[in-house]
């Protein structure tokens, strides 16, 4: 995929999550029984550092993903749909789990949020996000957890969100 260009499949959308760039939603998409790796109906986040940039003319809708914690080495991991720098401006989603578990061997520093861990979203709709993170995980004041962009950088304003559920360490 180009480093600017329409998004119509749950692998396009994985190629900018990983490597950012310039993004436009071109279609519905499912991200229910994503078969990426051997990981089931896990949305697999391989998240680098480039921003994305994702519009969607609030026509399309990303829907269905299950986002579960894996083992990290790295210093810190963000954990959201659309990964770590996210600028989401426009788009509709619907039906997104994260769920962080204490994962044997993982060090790093905690980011959640459902869209992304920095950046901005801007009429962006979101229903039905659940954000579960286990009781046994350690959540130090370093971690940051939000709903929509958990460290903004950039005013984010517009945004619809029903049906949230944010579960940290069973409260």
């Amino acid at each position: 995929a180009p480093a600017n260009g329409e998004v119509k499949t749950a692998e396009q959308l994985a190629y900018y999550v990983k490597n950012g760039g310039t993004a436009t939603l071109a279609a519905n998409i499912d991200l229910q029984g994503n078969k990426q790796g051997e990981q089931g109906k896990e949305w697999v986040l391989d998240n680098g550092s480039a921003a994305l940039n994702i519009t969607g003319n609030g026509k399309y809708t990303i829907s269905n993903a299950l986002v579960k914690s894996q083992k990290v080495t790295e210093p810190y991991v963000a954990y959201s749909l659309l990964g770590n720098v996210v600028n989401a401006k426009d788009i509709v989603v619907d039906g997104v789990t994260i769920d962080v578990d204490n994962v044997e061997g993982s060090t790093a520093q905690l980011y959640v949020g459902g869209i992304g861990y920095q950046g901005s979203a801007n009429g962006v709709k979101v229903s039905n996000l659940t954000i579960d993170i286990a009781e046994d995980v350690k959540v130090s004041r370093y971690n940051e957890v939000g709903g929509l962009i958990s460290a903004p950088t950039a005013a984010s304003e517009k945004n619809a969100v029903t049906d949230l559920s944010i579960n940290v360490n069973g409260n």
